[in-house]
């Protein structure tokens, strides 16, 4: 539980700091450090699979008896890896793309790329 509730402060609190450093300079480096600062992240997941995989995390119950639990199997941790490398690589990409072409709301784009 405790990875799931960190990972979406981590998101909620991205999202936060790009809204209010807006600034073109610094709204770029956040980004960048955002996206390697969630690489670590997933590291760190690796590294304690082993505490993780025998447990399923409850996110929170509607119901009694029907709780929401993710399980993270050694399938869901390769594409976790992936998927944040691939997501870090387009950070990179899309700040000196966004130089480049001289993107002018470049604070928006990247609010709008952390959202998804």
């Amino acid at each position: 539980m405790n990875i799931i509730l960190s990972h979406l402060a981590f998101l909620f609190f991205s999202i936060l700091i790009l809204y209010l450093v807006r600034k073109e300079n610094v709204s770029g480096a956040a980004h960048g450090l955002i996206s390697f600062i969630s690489v670590i992240f997933v590291f760190f997941i690796t590294f304690s699979f082993h505490e993780v995989s025998n447990n399923k995390t409850v996110l929170f119950e509607f119901i009694e008896n029907a709780p929401i639990s993710f399980y993270v199997d050694s399938l869901g941790l390769v594409f976790l890896i992936i998927s944040n490398l691939l997501w870090f690589c387009v950070a990179i990409y899309a700040t000196r793309y966004l130089d480049i072409n001289k993107y002018d709301r470049k604070g928006d784009f990247y609010i709008f790329f952390f959202k998804f």
